[in-house]
């Protein structure tokens, strides 16, 4: 028991947006959870918990090793729900590492089972991960179904209200990659609605995507001052986040809005001066 206490402490502790990371640590300690024999369904999940840990932190190589790890060991325990789970782990990490073959063997495998123990909740988590990989792979419209069908079964289960303002950010990023500008804003609009404020890496890390995704929507629809609001949203949630990833998302928000903003000044400062020279003219 002591074991997982202090198993525990270190992969929850990490979570925290203060928490120095030692990820050396952190990794050993996941790993070793499959050694022990002591309560398997809290060593899964303390083993999933950290594959979370170092994919928000943008290592998903080391987050796949413990992945598969947690699936051999989900595997011998011959437990369908908790192989899902992992599995759909390994699909999440494979795919950020551009490993998408593994990652579709991995969520079609834990779709069936989740399917067939009428597991309604890996079920939905399973579409929206399943989405999101197919918009790494640019089948956005593909993509857009799987969100829905994440969102048709959140919204008949109160366990699973966080999964819609997620899965609608995501129907946003693939509306903006197929140019529809205003269904994405429409998806954007909702996805902030219906969202907690952030307390936590993770909720933090998805509100810093949300306002990358919102920014950039803005600016395809001409909208640079708002853009810039946003971006400066993006860079509040991801310094509250201390993550890496998160780091690099508000940068990219920061940098296309700065540059559209000072674009739209410029013309506007250009065609302002022309009707003037035009008038005296």
């Amino acid at each position: 028991v002591l074991v997982l206490v202090h198993a525990e402490s270190i992969i929850q502790g990490a979570f925290k947006p203060t928490a120095p990371h030692d990820l050396r640590l952190l990794e050993a300690t996941a790993i070793g959870l499959a050694e022990h024999n002591i309560d398997h369904r809290r060593q899964l999940v303390l083993m999933l918990d950290a594959v979370r840990f170092f994919y928000l932190v943008g290592r998903p190589v080391i987050g796949l090793n413990i992945a598969e790890r947690a699936q051999l060991f989900a595997d011998e325990l011959a437990d369908p729900n908790l192989l899902s789970s992992a599995l759909s782990h390994v699909g999440i990490c494979a795919a950020d590492t551009g490993d998408l073959p593994k990652a579709m063997e991995a969520y079609a495998l834990a779709l069936t089972l989740s399917v067939s123990e009428n597991n309604e909740c890996q079920e939905c988590k399973i579409w929206q991960n399943l989405g999101s990989a197919l918009n790494y792979s640019g089948l956005f419209n593909e993509a857009i179904l799987c969100f829905e069908k994440a969102i048709k079964i959140a919204e008949n289960n109160n366990q699973l209200s966080n999964i819609i303002p997620i899965a609608y950010s995501a129907i946003a990023l693939a509306s903006l990659n197929l140019s529809n500008i205003s269904h994405g804003l429409n998806a954007i609009k909702l996805a902030i609605g219906l969202a907690n404020e952030p307390a936590d890496i993770h909720s933090l890390q998805n509100r810093v995507l949300v306002e990358n995704y919102y920014t950039r929507l803005l600016i395809e629809n001409d909208e640079y001052a708002e853009a810039a609001e946003h971006a400066a949203f993006a860079r509040r949630y991801a310094s509250l986040s201390k993550s890496p990833r998160s780091d690099i998302t508000a940068s990219v928000a920061e940098g296309l809005a700065d540059v559209f903003f000072r674009y739209a000044r410029r013309w506007h400062y250009a065609a302002h001066h022309n009707i003037r020279a035009r008038q005296i003219v």
